[in-house]
């Protein structure tokens, strides 16, 4: 079953919707992530101090997480709004 909204040629309209997604989960996580950073790091840090003894490295790779996590979560949301036309207008 195709989720697709309907046009003239609907790989160009997947095309789109694809595209879409992307853009808007590239902005999201760029203007997203220094405040989700930002807030969570120290916590992350107490606990891996409180529980491993060690912050060495913590830091980057919590940071790779946030990124990782906003830009799926983002992609997601938006292409399920576009393809369920919760988004009108983009593709008719």
């Amino acid at each position: 079953m195709n989720n697709y909204p309907s046009s003239k040629n609907p790989n160009r309209a997947r095309q789109g919707i694809d595209l879409l997604s992307l853009v808007v989960a590239g902005v999201l996580t760029f203007f997203a992530t220094p405040y989700a950073y930002g807030f969570s790091v120290n916590a992350i840090r107490s606990f891996a101090a409180e529980q491993y003894g060690w912050t060495v490295g913590v830091g980057p790779l919590w940071w790779l997480t946030v990124v990782a996590l906003i830009g799926i979560f983002s992609m997601l949301i938006t292409h399920k709004l576009a393809t369920n036309r919760y988004v009108r207008g983009f593709f008719q």
